[in-house]
Parts: structure tokens; C-alpha cells; sequence
């Protein structure tokens, strides 16, 4: 594809289709090469789709309830035959333990958020140039 702008960009009055005379034709690599541009973009885009309807349907099923089983509510998944539940704790005792947690990602999304804001504002800035 990058070849046809080139081409295109330096002659735009070319014509790029391929003809009998044989003025421009492309190669099977080329051929190749441009196929799976057109397969890796509807792939990409299947991903999305599956990816978004995923997320959709994980968001509905824990707002109905499916997930609020003593397995689902363990640790199971991650640590396997060594997982554990909270039996034992009430809210304030669990909001305790989990305040710092809390504080700590707050605190990490805030800068990563800033430093990417330094960075995009670095880049946009122009240089006087002293001509």
C-alpha cells in the first residue's frame, strides 16, 4: 500500500490499475503483502467487536448476580488449591485493609496521568528557530 502512495504521490497523474499492456503490475508478494493488510484490518476489527461485546456481557452478568457465589467471591481463580475466602471480617475491617491499596493506585493513575500530559505538551510546543 505504501508502494501505490509513493507512486501516486510522485506521479498522481499515473494510472495505477493493472492493464493488459502491463504499464504496472504487481508482483505475488506484493499481492500477498495486500491481502493481509485487508485480513489483519477485518481481523483487528472482529477483535474489537469480541472484545467490547466481552466486556459488555461480564458487566451484565456480575450487575444480575451471577458472580456473588462463595467460589466466585474467593481467590481461586489466581492462586488455585492455595485460594482463600474472607469469612471472618466485617466492611470496616476489609475498608481498612484496603484504604492504603486505594490511596496507593490513586496516587500512580494521577502521575502516569501527568507525566503523559508533560510529554504530549513537550512534544506540541515549537522550537524558535533563529534564522
Amino acid at each position: 500500500m505504501l508502494l501505490y502512495q509513493q507512486i501516486h504521490g510522485d506521479h498522481p497523474e499515473r494510472n495505477l490499475s493493472p492493464n493488459k499492456s502491463g504499464y504496472h503490475q504487481r508482483s505475488l508478494g506484493h499481492n500477498i503483502v495486500c491481502g493481509m493488510a485487508v485480513v489483519t484490518q477485518i481481523l483487528g476489527k472482529t477483535i474489537a467487536i469480541a472484545n467490547a461485546v466481552w466486556i459488555i456481557v461480564a458487566n451484565l452478568l456480575e450487575y444480575i448476580g451471577v458472580y456473588a457465589t462463595c467460589w466466585c467471591e474467593t481467590n481461586v481463580v489466581g492462586m488455585g488449591s492455595s485460594g482463600w475466602v474472607v469469612l471472618f471480617k466485617d466492611a470496616s475491617q476489609l475498608e481498612q485493609s484496603a484504604a492504603s491499596a486505594w490511596v496507593g493506585g490513586i496516587t500512580l493513575s494521577i502521575v502516569v496521568c501527568l507525566m503523559a500530559l508533560g510529554f504530549f505538551l513537550l512534544s506540541c510546543w515549537e522550537r524558535d528557530s533563529e534564522d
